[in-house]
């Protein structure tokens, strides 16, 4: 605190009518020179006492994303607007704020207003509450001073005042979770429609599973194709249990059968318990019967899910497979209890509760621009019912469901809304990354996904089928597409074309000279250079590059045989999931074959056998406290492999006889063209 006295008498002149006045003020240090200060006094023809909350919306983080880019979320939006707008003595002290009215006071009651802050307007208005119940003030714009003359009187505010997060997820966060409670708890909803449902669907799993039981084999031959033909011979009920059994069925096979098929009193959460406590024995086998069971000759075929590169015990049990089904259960039991206690994002609780669900207010979309009209519905305009399926996704705040009969074009909706949420993300600064298209069948997101294309690049699908890596063959998409742009391009400039070639086969020729590479490495340049040259050569020369190509390869499988069984092994290795997302799809199932690789080749690995067990065992849907010791495990795993095979498998050596035919194709490119 400071006690100021006046210099002259006109500055205790000016100082006795504010001292006496008392009217609304800001006052503040303007300099400090020796022993002099000079203060500076705003005085306020108006003064207000309001305990205010403006509401920062979605609309709202949409418009002001431009201005300030950082604030990405309405909690950062509110604090640097407080930080803009108010002025405060201290953490628990009032904030002053000025404000003005907007350009259409009603009545009393401030309908609209503006903020002034340091270099901006803040444009308040009131409108209704995301939950259609009463109104609230937003801050509806907010724009760059621009040092205009202020047409309204600037009014000086002060009391409890802030900006907040007033969008729809706020909204549960507060008032919605504990309505979302009290509806939850009457019972009647979806969620407990759906939980009965559960109830009933795992009831009938282990009932059928149970009826069938466990079946014993004596034996097991491996046949063509993978086909693996389990003798269940010395099983007295065999026949009564193989015809309980479908085409379609998936069936473990392990040298004890999982408990809860043997006890009928152990519930799926005991059986749960009792995994994650202790090791049971788990199915050293999956697989998918082929054809129906031979009741007759009390023999099942299948085939493993791996490619067959599992091994089943010589002698053990089969039983309907209940994996797939305890983690699909428990996944299902988990987001049933994230959605009763409020653990996921509104308003898809809200929903399915039967809750009212708050609109957030953000800008009318149109259905399609001109460039996605232009470049889906060239040749057939879209139907009225396309466009409004379009216009409704795109404006609707949670769940929009679209729903025709096969040929009513729905994959051509879901094209559509893809590249206008495209459009309107890019405008938004928003980035890539945005936009997931998920289905229940890998089909139906596969035809999707043939069609979608990002800024004219090919979408990408991440999942897995079977053992099959979806990443790859999206990547081989990718490469597809590469291919198919530059033989475009080629075909419209031949001399280009040519061109090119000629300069392909000479550093082709010559990274060959220089890193000569393995057997395969050769046979696919030589592949490579056979679809390149076709029809710009003569005949024979491509014969001739076919006959080095098939001769290589000829040489290559017949050792391939011995190194078979360490190339499954480190498919296993680089097969076991070390991250939480992949864990939890199949990380035990991966964890139990490399198990099985490492128990049957008894050569290394052995020391981590006790891990991969306690891996291969893990039913519980949370994070593993291991997946640290599993990186480290197929860490080390692959360094005792991959040395080892490269050394056996790898020919690094020029062959004289390619650098023949390279160097022989490049020359006639060069007489017949160039």
């Amino acid at each position: 605190a400071a006690t100021v006295q006046p210099l002259s008498r006109q500055d205790a002149d000016v100082l006795d009518e504010v001292c006496l006045r008392n009217p609304p003020r800001v006052s503040w240090l303007v300099s400090n020179r020796d022993d002099e200060l000079l203060v500076q006094f705003h005085v306020f023809q108006t003064g207000l006492r309001l305990d205010l909350t403006i509401g920062i919306d979605e609309q709202t983080v949409e418009k002001v994303g431009k201005l300030n880019r950082r604030a990405r979320t309405p909690r950062d939006l509110a604090g640097w607007l407080e930080d803009q707008c108010l002025l405060s003595a201290g953490p628990n002290a009032e904030q002053r704020m000025f404000l003005s009215a907007g350009e259409t006071p009603e009545g009393k009651e401030l309908d609209s207003f503006v903020v002034h802050g340091r270099s901006l307007r803040v444009h308040v208005r009131r409108v209704p509450s995301p939950t259609g119940e009463g109104e609230v003030f937003v801050a509806a714009r907010v724009a760059r001073s621009r040092g205009k003359h202020q047409r309204h009187p600037i009014a000086h505010v002060i009391g409890q005042i802030r900006f907040a997060d007033a969008t729809v997820s706020a909204w549960a966060r507060e008032e919605g979770s504990a309505e979302l409670q009290q509806l939850v708890a009457e019972g009647s909803t979806f969620i407990d429609i759906w939980a009965k449902y559960g109830e009933l669907e795992a009831k009938g799993i282990l009932e059928q599973a149970r009826a069938i039981g466990p079946i014993r084999y004596r034996g097991w031959e491996l046949g063509p194709e993978g086909k693996i033909t389990f003798d269940v011979g010395g099983d007295p009920q065999a026949s009564e249990k193989l015809a309980l059994l479908d085409g379609d069925e998936q069936v473990d096979a392990a040298e004890e059968p999982p408990a809860i098929l043997v006890n009928p009193a152990l519930t799926w959460a005991e059986y749960g318990e009792l995994q994650g406590s202790k090791r049971g024995p788990r199915a050293a086998f999956h697989g998918e019967i082929v054809g129906r069971p031979n009741v007759s000759r009390k023999t099942i075929q299948l085939r493993s899910t791996f490619k067959g590169e599992e091994s089943p015990p010589e002698t053990g049990v089969l039983f309907l497979s209940i994996q797939g089904d305890q983690r699909r259960l428990e996944r299902r039991r988990v987001a049933e209890e994230k959605l009763r206690n409020h653990g996921c994002n509104l308003p898809l609780a809200h929903l399915l509760v039967g809750a009212r669900v708050p609109v957030p207010r953000r800008r009318e979309l149109p259905a399609l621009s001109v460039r996605v009209r232009e470049k889906l519905f060239r040749e057939h305009p879209p139907t009225a019912q396309q466009e409004e399926a379009i216009r409704v996704a795109l404006n609707t705040p949670d769940v929009a469901v679209i729903q025709g009969p096969p040929g009513t074009g729905k994959t051509k909706v879901i094209e559509a809304i893809v590249e206008r949420l495209t459009e309107e993300l890019d405008t938004a600064g928003a980035g890539a990354g945005q936009i997931l298209v998920s289905g229940f069948q890998h089909d139906a997101v596969e035809n999707a996904l043939g069609r979608i294309d990002v800024h004219g690049l090919p979408a990408i699908k991440f999942g897995f089928r079977n053992d099959r890596d979806d990443y790859e063959r999206s990547q081989a998409r990718v490469d597809q597409w590469v291919r198919e742009r530059a033989s475009q391009i080629r075909t419209r400039v031949p001399s280009v074309a040519r061109s090119d070639l000629h300069r392909w086969l000479s550093s082709a020729l010559e990274g060959y000279l220089l890193v000569p590479g393995s057997v395969t490495e050769t046979i696919r340049l030589l592949d490579q250079t056979i679809s390149r040259v076709q029809g710009e050569v003569t005949a024979a020369s491509v014969d001739h590059l076919r006959k080095l190509s098939g001769d290589l390869a000829k040489g290559e499988r017949s050792k391939s045989g011995a190194d078979r069984d360490g190339a499954s092994l480190e498919r296993a290795v680089r097969s076991l999931r070390v991250e939480p997302l992949g864990f939890g799809d199949d990380g035990p199932r991966n964890a139990q074959r490399l198990l099985v690789r490492l128990q049957k080749q008894q050569t290394i690995g052995q020391e981590y056998i006790p891990d991969l067990e306690q891996a291969a065992a893990w039913v519980r849907s949370d994070v593993p406290p291991f997946l640290d010791r599993l990186q480290e495990i197929r860490h080390k795993l692959l360094l005792e492999l991959v040395p080892e095979r490269g050394a056996v498998s790898t020919e690094v050596r020029t062959r004289q006889e390619v650098v023949e035919a390279i160097a022989l194709v490049r020359k006639e490119v060069e007489q017949r063209h160039l």
